[in-house]
């Protein structure tokens, strides 16, 4: 749904309570899992951060970051 999300694998099976291939699932429905093994201090749970939610926090942090877009047609399953 063109938001782009910070994630490492191709799917959300090994990192959230969650299944299946992240440029298959929208925004929403990815928000709706919750991050294996972290929790917030305030929400006690986290989700999928969104790439816009990222640079927020890097730039109020003033960190920099290098970031890799993966786009669906360079997964292995689309060569």
């Amino acid at each position: 749904d063109d938001h782009l999300v910070i994630m490492h694998d191709d799917t959300i099976d090994r990192t959230t309570t969650g299944k299946g291939l992240v440029y298959k699932l929208t925004s929403n429905q990815l928000k709706a899992y919750t991050l294996k093994n972290h929790h917030d201090v305030k929400n006690n749970e986290l989700s999928i951060p969104t790439l816009i939610e990222t640079m927020d926090l890097l730039h109020t942090r003033q960190i920099q970051a290098n970031i890799e877009l993966k786009l669906p047609e360079d997964l292995p399953e689309n060569e």
